[in-house]
């Protein structure tokens, strides 16, 4: 997330916002952006290649 996203983000922000609501939204907005960097450099797997690799993962107690 650039400078002016930042900046654009928090005064988007109502006026009683928590700090916590902020950091909870800048966070997010920083993981989104992360992802569709992902997304534009081709770093993705597609669904049938995430289900091929879930079927992989032992299986948890408790979940048979």
């Amino acid at each position: 997330m650039d400078d002016d996203a930042f900046t654009q983000a928090l005064e988007d922000l109502c006026q009683d916002v928590s700090f916590h609501e902020a950091m909870g939204r800048l966070y997010v907005m920083s993981k989104v952006d992360a992802g569709l960097k992902d997304v534009e450099e081709g770093r993705i797997v597609d669904q049938a290649d995430a289900w091929e690799r879930l079927r992989s993962w032992p299986a948890s107690e408790g979940s048979e």
